[in-house]
C-alpha cells in the first residue's frame, strides 16, 4: 500500500464556489454544537463507567475542537483539510455508539428509529471514511464535501421535525 503525501502548498481539485460557504455553514453548526455539549462533560450524569464513558468524553471534547479547525480551514481555503476534519468527528460520533450497541444491540421498534440508528451506525461512518480518502486523494471535493454535510442536515432535520411535532400537538 502506497502512501500519498499531502503537500499544502500543492493546487487542490477544483471545487464548486458554493461548497465553501455550505461547508463554512456546516462547520459553523457543527461549532455551535459541540460548544454547546461541552458543559456535559463535568456533569455528574455523564458517569458512564469503562471504555463507554471515555469515547463519549473524548467525543465531546473533540467535537467542538475539530468543528472550530474546520471553520478556520474554511476561512484560509483549505476545504480538503476542512473536509477531513469533519469527517473526522463523524467517525468520533460513531465511536460512541459502539459500546452501546455492544451492549444493548441495534434496537427500537420504530422505523425512525431504526432508520437513523441505521444511518448513524452504518451510512455515516462508510460516507466519512469515503469523505476522507476523496480528501486524501484530492478527487472529488464537491462529492467529499456533500458526505460530511449530510450528517448535520440529517441532525438539522430531525430537530426541525421535532419543533415542528412539539407546535402542532405540545409536549
Amino acid at each position: 500500500m502506497s502512501s500519498l503525501p499531502i503537500d499544502p502548498r500543492a493546487p487542490s481539485a477544483p471545487v464548486n464556489r458554493n461548497v465553501g460557504p455550505l461547508l463554512t455553514l456546516t462547520a459553523a453548526i457543527e461549532a455551535f454544537g459541540g460548544l454547546s455539549s461541552l458543559p456535559a462533560l463535568f456533569a455528574e450524569i455523564l458517569a458512564i463507567p469503562g471504555f463507554a464513558g471515555v469515547l463519549i468524553k473524548a467525543h465531546l471534547l473533540s467535537h467542538p475542537l475539530l468543528a472550530v479547525a474546520a471553520l478556520l480551514l474554511v476561512g484560509r481555503g483549505q476545504q480538503r483539510y476542512a473536509v477531513i476534519a469533519l469527517a473526522v468527528n463523524v467517525l468520533m460520533a460513531w465511536l460512541t455508539y459502539l459500546p452501546l450497541i455492544a451492549l444493548h444491540g441495534i434496537g427500537g421498534g420504530h422505523a425512525l428509529t431504526a432508520l437513523h440508528s441505521g444511518l448513524q451506525i452504518v451510512a455515516f461512518p462508510l460516507m466519512a471514511a469515503c469523505a476522507i480518502a476523496l480528501s486524501l486523494r484530492d478527487q472529488r471535493q464537491s462529492l467529499a464535501a456533500a458526505l460530511v454535510m449530510l450528517p448535520t442536515l440529517v441532525k438539522i432535520a430531525g430537530v426541525l421535525a421535532f419543533g415542528m411535532g412539539v407546535a402542532l400537538y405540545g409536549f
